[in-house]
């Protein structure tokens, strides 16, 4: 019996024949982080790393997605949510999942995510490392330098410090100095303000007595003031009936006689 296989069937027959052939020589520790090399050698089980399950180590990394959290498939793309470690030796490594492992394209930097021969990677790890390993050799000769001159940064900060200590310690001391020169005054005062208390109490009832001789002598002026007021009010009261009086008499000088009648009111008025 003969089979025909078209050229699009052709070349996935032959893709999938170099993934089995690949998985069937995969290391089962192809894709693994060094951490984890152990869990993956051996002649012993394999654990599934969420204790899913147990299986042989012969059935990790060959396609096939045994553990339910894709332990056992760390350099296939059998399991979904498998993690491939790429080594990248001279650069960083990093983890892929494991769909991008074999699937035709070089994303690890030394190419070991396409080992089924589908497609040929350069390792690239070397160029693309230099500026970083550029970097982390400037960053080891700063450390150097600072290494070298540590010497000198600790003897410059004993000498500050000291310096501190040495400042601290006098100003310390000026301050407690004048504290006490304050107190000392603050004593004086003290002595003082006793003394300035002792001369009030004593001029007490002098001052005392001379406020109510004050108070007299003011008293008596008012007492003046308010007699020569009364005294002046009745002089003025006088001659305003002196005044009335006289005005009175004039009148009656000049009024016109008026017969025997007329002159004995004039002379009554008079009198």
């Amino acid at each position: 019996m003969r089979f025909a296989i078209s050229a699009g069937g052709l070349g996935a027959a032959v893709f999938a024949l170099l993934v089995h052939s690949a998985a069937a020589n995969t290391p089962a520790t192809k894709g693994v982080h060094p951490d984890q090399i152990t869990l993956y050698s051996g002649p012993g089980d394999f654990d599934c790393a969420d204790g899913s399950g147990k299986i042989s180590m012969a059935q990790v990394n060959d396609e096939y997605c045994d553990c339910s959290d894709g332990s056992d498939e760390p350099g296939t793309s059998a399991c979904q949510n498998g993690k491939f470690w790429c080594k990248n030796f001279q650069h960083r490594g990093l983890y892929l999942f494991s769909s991008r492992v074999n699937d035709g394209v070089c994303d690890c930097c030394d190419g070991s995510d396409e080992h089924n021969g589908v497609a040929v990677c350069e390792d690239r790890c070397a160029e693309e490392g230099r500026e970083i390993r550029e970097a982390l050799v400037k960053k080891i000769d700063l450390l150097e330098q600072g290494i070298l001159k540590r010497p000198e940064y600790v003897e410059r900060a004993t000498s500050f410090k000291q310096g501190i200590e040495t400042r601290t310690a006098e100003l310390t001391k000026t301050i407690q100095e004048t504290e006490e020169k304050m107190n000392e005054k603050q004593k004086t005062i003290d002595e003082l303000q006793k003394v300035v208390d002792g001369e009030k109490e004593a001029r007490a009832p002098e001052e005392g007595e001379k406020r109510r001789s004050v108070e007299v002598r003011q008293k008596l002026r008012q007492d003046v003031r308010d007699a020569r007021r009364a005294h002046e009010l009745a002089v003025k009261h006088q001659l305003e009936e002196v005044a009335r009086a006289a005005q009175l008499v004039k009148d009656a000088e000049q009024a016109p006689p008026q017969g025997e009648g007329g002159g004995e009111e004039v002379h009554a008025a008079q009198d």
